[in-house]
């Protein structure tokens, strides 16, 4: 039996699993047959497919100097951007070894270069909004589709005059990201924002998430949100907001284990390799209402199983 896109399987025998996270539902709205080989048939890629490279490397050195300079949210200005440069200096060759090889200076200079701007503005921010941080990279957990859902947002402020018994109006969760603006612009704006939508979620209280939350950019750093109201000093971008897109979510979620269980797995390879049909396939459909989302295939290690590879 040779690779393909479309498998069946016995009626019943995907069963939904007992905990999900942001990443696995991408997995398994985008690519069920990912989601089902990784998640279920636990089949992943070797051990040099999880290791850090590039901008995924340098995300995470920069994530690591924010949250031990957030633990001091009362740095100055001057404080912060002389704290930044030392831990990127120190820390820098143990988290992120290869940016200090020879070779790498002048990367090394961007990267430090975007780590001290980021925690200016960063800091700047939560000064100008009155907020301070409640949580970085702390995990989360509710109930939500009727299975556990884990998330670990990157950071969750809180007014700063509301920290005891502060309400889900006084919170706000900010996702960090290395760039791609134009990426997280068109997510607002599309209404596939899930991941922000999820965060949300895990940080409110009722079944709906009522939490504002924004993308900061780091190697640009742009706050982008599709509320103002609760982010003034970002850029606002117009969408259907984050409880239509965790309603969009919240059905998805349901049509495609539901096709599971009928025995129905597809890995959408055609929207993969087709420009138009890879934007269309990310939205928030206006008829029903449901959540879609394009193939994660530049994450996936299961190109010879569909067949993506030979095409």
């Amino acid at each position: 039996m040779g690779p393909r896109a479309e498998w069946k399987l016995p009626e019943n025998l995907v069963i939904s699993r007992a905990q999900e996270s942001p990443t696995s539902l991408e997995s398994l709205i985008g690519c069920p047959l990912k989601y089902i080989a990784e998640y279920l048939g636990n089949i992943k890629g070797g051990e040099t497919a999880t290791l850090s490279e590039g901008e995924q490397l340098w995300g995470r050195l920069v994530h690591e100097i924010l949250e031990r300079l957030l633990k001091n949210p009362k740095l100055t200005p001057a404080g912060v951007e002389n704290k930044a440069r030392e831990l990127f200096d120190n820390e820098g060759p143990r988290l992120a070894a290869s940016l200090f090889l020879p070779g790498a200076e002048d990367m090394k200079a961007t990267v430090r270069h975007v780590t001290v701007q980021a925690a200016r503005a960063l800091f700047k921010i939560m000064k100008d909004l009155g907020l301070q941080p409640m949580a970085i990279e702390e995990q989360f957990e509710r109930n939500a589709f009727g299975v556990k859902l884990l998330g670990r947002p990157d950071l969750i402020f809180v007014a700063s005059d509301k920290v005891e018994g502060a309400g889900e109006s006084d919170r706000r969760v900010v996702d960090l990201k290395w760039r791609g603006e134009g990426y997280r612009i068109e997510s607002l704006e599309a209404g596939t924002a899930f991941q922000l939508a999820v965060y949300s979620y895990l940080v409110s209280k009722g079944a709906i998430p009522k939490v504002p939350g924004a993308y900061f950019i780091l190697r640009s750093q742009r706050l982008l949100t599709d509320d103002e109201g609760a982010f003034p000093t970002a850029e606002p971008f117009e969408g259907p907001g984050l409880r239509k897109i965790w309603n969009g979510l919240d059905l998805a979620y349901k049509e495609t284990i539901e096709k599971l269980r009928m025995g129905v797995v597809r890995a959408p390879v055609d929207v993969e390799d087709d420009k138009r049909k890879k934007k269309e396939a990310n939205t928030l459909d206006e008829e029903t209402g449901m959540l879609r989302l394009g193939p994660p295939c530049k994450f996936c290690n299961l190109a010879l199983i569909c067949g993506r590879l030979g095409k």
